[in-house]
């Protein structure tokens, strides 16, 4: 009777430390990605600002040949 009691007992314990590393395992494969997500986010903001600057650049170089050649139509 004891011995069953102990192969029980060993059996649980086994089952809860697997269960307690599935449950590690689950956490630190969260945490992984999530920080793939957050830097895939950082990343994708950083290439938006980045066009959002470019367009800008080519209005205002737009905008000034357009005066540029409206001046020398006045002229």
């Amino acid at each position: 009777m004891k011995d069953r009691e102990e192969r029980a007992r060993l059996a649980r314990e086994r089952r809860e430390l697997a269960e307690r590393k599935r449950r590690e395992e689950l956490s630190e494969s969260l945490a992984r990605h999530q920080e793939i997500r957050r830097k895939q986010e950082e990343d994708r903001r950083r290439r938006m600002e980045e066009l959002k600057r470019r367009d800008e650049e080519h209005r205002i170089l737009v905008e000034e040949r357009r005066k540029r050649l409206l001046d020398e139509e006045n002229v």
